[in-house]
């Protein structure tokens, strides 16, 4: 080898991935999460489960890139369906039931070093709605800027309706495999939504 560094094409841990995105985050894990995870989303940084990539569909249904402070900050896949095979952890689990889980999961490289940050191009990473917002819920039930077709009220009833599928998708899956089903997700206000489209039409 000549003195060139070749380009890492290991994936990217979920520790190594918080430690390098705080910076761009004010320091918030839950920021780092958010972001991730609408980027996993969004299917620009694929989420690997034992090396697969998993589809970028099975989220906010099935999967999700969540934070947690159990004694320090790190970052793990919140598992909101039963899915065999892959490796299931939630807080009061043990430390090394948690070293297993990021041995399993972990992020596709390229996608992450594509939509990282970079630390000496001075760009900063686009800040990402909240999962579970609003603006989450409009773009899942109305992508592609098909959103400004709707009202507020309107895309409220869309997202209200996708979460009760979800929701009752989960209930289904948990009492068919015998297992605890996840926190069920919540829709935001009508007022919510209709801020946010006032927001977009502004921007826009």
């Amino acid at each position: 080898m000549t003195g060139a560094t070749r380009a890492r094409s290991d994936p990217v841990s979920l520790t190594e991935a918080l430690e390098r995105l705080l910076p761009h985050h004010e320091d918030n894990p839950d920021e780092v999460a958010c972001w991730l995870d609408d980027q996993q989303r969004r299917g620009r940084i694929p989420l690997l489960g034992g090396g697969i990539v998993m589809a970028s569909s099975a989220n906010p249904a099935m999967l999700g890139i969540v934070a947690s402070s159990v004694g320090r900050s790190f970052l793990y896949v919140q598992m909101r369906q039963c899915l065999p095979g892959c490796h299931f952890w939630e807080p009061g689990h043990t430390v090394e039931s948690l070293a297993q889980h990021h041995r399993f999961w972990t992020l596709a490289r390229e996608g992450f070093e594509r939509c990282v940050p970079g630390e000496d191009r001075g760009d900063a990473a686009p800040k990402q709605r909240r999962p579970g917002s609003a603006s989450a819920w409009i773009d899942i039930v109305a992508p592609n800027e098909t959103w400004s077709r709707h009202t507020g009220k309107r895309l409220h009833d869309l997202a209200e309706h996708e979460v009760e599928r979800i929701n009752t998708e989960h209930r289904q899956k948990a009492r068919e495999q015998s297992c605890k089903p996840p926190p069920p997700l919540r829709c935001p206000s009508v007022r919510a939504f209709q801020a946010e489209v006032a927001a977009r039409k502004k921007r826009s």
